[in-house]
């Protein structure tokens, strides 16, 4: 499946812009154009006079998702653009365009159709850059999707799918099959497209090429029943859906053929082997989305799908929606949905794990560091120098690590200066999470990034023995077993979590909290509209760990209990209804200092 998104559409200059605000703009706008891949390939002129220019740009799973990185992706190419570069962008210029923005009060206004190609969404939005002197942001002000009619492609495009299934038929029924494809089929030029080949058509190009959401199994399921194909095209066609395409399947799965079978469980997927009248080919699919092979494996409707065959299982970190776990043996296992994280990338005996955003902070036994996935921008040439390293935190975009000496490192957004703890020292743990960076020291007493908000206070806090951050809280615990908690929370949160004793651990996700009891139970307060406070069942439990909308709790014995599901609105049953008031919304004071980037752990 591809994961490029294209867009086109105009950019518009809104606001009192003057002549000295669009030069500082000019050259922004030259950089956006990035290394090539992503950001905005092409921009026509603009000027005072004309101030709406055409744009095409290209982005990574939705071209929202990159003009809403591209603060970061601007400060990276300051830093890490090639040398050889047209469109060379300095610090200053970027901090002038910025102060300039905010000063005039001026934004930008973006209006574009973003196709996601291989995922078939297709979508008019329109959004607004804006600044606040020190910061990019953009936001999304509506969004809907593109409906394409088959009218809307044309009677060419129509007539070609007619054709395309009639061939699987001897006895074609061209009334009965117009309106079956006009009732059923996904309209798209793909099928034109593929007529234009001929005998050399390829299937393939069809299926992922063009248009890869035009079939399902349903679908052909479907007209299967009703037409009864019978032609030798259909039969080749056929083949292929077997064989390339993991259509028709079921009956291969349970009970038959297990030494034909390469089944992977920490990986999630399954090989086989399939016979077809062309002959013998391998191929390969995902246990997730099979009814039988979940009920044959024990895989679960939700995220993690395999957690029953988890074990050995030492230390877990989460992240938004990712998992990685530690195992007793030093190996490292990743989960996600996306395949973001391969897990060669942290061979031999690692020692703790950590999880921000997208990203992925592994401590070697050596004491180096290596980081894997997306959203860690520029830490990897910063964290690749680290040595002696005692453990790690990671944060939403940014990766901490205690050193031997109790001195700290941190590498990546420093947007609000959570990395600026080249001053600490003796440290003997750390904590991170959003855009926070904390360390307890050996009086235990604590500090605290970023400094300067009065609703993160540790100004009090002593005797803390471990702590850990949320997206804009941290936790403490004391040596007494009770838990303090400071940062922008609901009242409610902090007055449950006041009445807490016996605590052992605690474990902060992006608004919610878990307390490890002396006797192996867990507490949970805070948000809980994805089912990740339902841990009153837990027993047993050695160690908890939470990431964005998830909590995980170790069994005595390596084994794992999971509550909750993915932050990401787009998977699975997140299109369920939040019972609970949105209360991210609630923790931003008044003066944006916690901007929208932020509002997720």
């Amino acid at each position: 499946m591809a994961n490029i998104s294209s867009a086109s559409g105009t950019l518009t200059l809104q606001g009192g812009w003057t002549q000295e605000a669009l030069d500082a703009f000019l050259p922004v706008l030259d950089s956006w154009e990035f290394y090539g891949a992503y950001g905005l390939q092409w921009c026509g002129p603009v000027s005072l006079e004309n101030p709406t220019a055409d744009f095409y740009g290209s982005g990574r799973w939705s071209f929202t998702g990159t003009l809403e990185s591209f603060d970061d992706w601007t400060r990276d190419w300051i830093k890490n653009g090639p040398d050889d570069t047209s469109h060379p962008l300095t610090q200053e210029q970027y901090d002038l365009f910025l102060t300039l923005m905010c000063e005039q009060d001026l934004s930008i206004f973006m209006e574009f159709d973003d196709e996601e190609e291989g995922c078939g969404v297709n979508e008019h939005e329109t959004g607004v850059f804006t600044s606040d002197g020190k910061s990019l942001f953009y936001e999304v002000l509506s969004c809907a999707e593109n409906i394409t009619e088959w009218k809307d492609l044309g009677k060419s495009a129509f007539d070609a799918a007619v054709d395309f299934f009639l061939d699987f038929l001897s006895e074609p029924d061209e009334t009965a099959m117009r309106a079956w494809v006009m009732k059923n089929v996904t309209p798209t030029e793909a099928f034109e497209n593929f007529a234009e080949y001929g005998d050399d058509g390829d299937y393939n190009d069809l299926f992922y090429s063009y248009s890869e959401n035009v079939f399902s199994e349903e679908l052909l399921n479907g007209f299967r029943e009703k037409f009864r194909p019978d032609t030798e095209i259909w039969e080749g066609f056929l083949a292929f859906c077997e064989s390339e395409a993991g259509f028709f399947q079921p009956g291969f799965w349970v009970g038959k053929n297990d030494d034909e079978l390469e089944i992977d469980l920490e990986k999630g997927s399954i090989a086989f082997t399939v016979r077809s009248p062309y002959g013998v080919s391998s191929s390969w699919a995902w246990i997730k989305d099979h009814d039988d092979l979940k009920e044959r494996f024990q895989w679960r409707d939700t995220f993690p799908y395999d957690i029953v065959h988890w074990h050995d299982v030492k230390q877990i970190a989460a992240g938004r929606d990712h998992v990685i776990r530690l195992k007793t043996d030093g190996s490292v296992v990743s989960a996600d949905h996306f395949g973001f994280f391969d897990n060669s990338s942290w061979p031999g005996i690692n020692t703790a794990v950590a999880a921000g955003w997208e990203h992925t902070a592994v401590l070697a036994e050596d004491g180096t560091v290596r980081l894997g996935g997306y959203g860690y921008f520029d830490q990897t040439d910063d964290v690749s120098e680290w040595t002696d390293i005692t453990a790690v935190a990671a944060g939403a975009y940014h990766t901490v690590g205690l050193k031997a000496d109790g001195s700290v490192v941190a590498a990546g957004n420093n947007q609000y200066g959570q990395c600026d703890t080249q001053d600490w020292t003796d440290i003997i743990a750390v904590a991170a999470g959003g855009a926070l960076t904390a360390g307890i020291k050996k009086d235990g007493t604590v500090l605290l990034l970023p400094e300067g908000d009065p609703d993160l206070d540790v100004s009090g806090w002593t005797d803390i023995v471990a702590a850990d951050a949320g997206e804009m809280y941290l936790a403490g615990l004391r040596s007494d077993g009770t838990v303090l908690v400071t940062g922008h929370i609901p009242e409610e949160l902090k007055e449950e979590v006041s009445g807490w004793t016996d605590i052992t651990a605690v474990a902060a996700g992006g608004w919610h909290l878990l307390g490890l009891k002396a006797d192996g139970t867990v507490l949970a307060a805070g948000a809980a509209d994805k089912g990740q406070c339902d841990v009153k069942d837990w027993s047993d439990i050695v160690s908890v760990a939470a990431g964005s909308a998830l909590s995980f709790g170790i069994r005595s014995g390596g084994a794992v209990v999971s509550a909750g599901c993915y932050f990401n609105p787009n998977a699975e049953d997140e299109e369920e209804e939040n019972t609970d008031e949105d209360d991210a919304d609630d923790f931003r004071d008044e003066d944006g200092y916690w901007e929208d980037d932020w509002d997720e752990d």
